[in-house]
């Protein structure tokens, strides 16, 4: 084998290990925002229970502000 073939076997094994990481990142990710789908699913199901809409869970709680005339 020629010294050019060595390079370019080792090039073709570090882009296949490369292009390997990307698709385990690629698949974490997925995973991440089906998770996070979920947990924005039971909060808005939450809100739902409690009789308010999802847009209030991230809302601070002022009610204890109001004043009294």
């Amino acid at each position: 084998m020629f010294n050019g073939d060595v390079i370019l076997n080792e090039a073709l094994e570090e882009i296949k290990g490369l292009v390997e990481i990307k698709l385990k990142q690629a698949a974490y990710i997925q995973d991440l925002l089906q998770k996070n789908k979920e947990l924005q699913h039971e909060l808005d199901m939450r809100d739902k229970l409690k009789g308010g809409d999802s847009s209030e869970s991230t809302k601070p709680d002022t009610s204890h502000e109001q004043e009294t005339n």
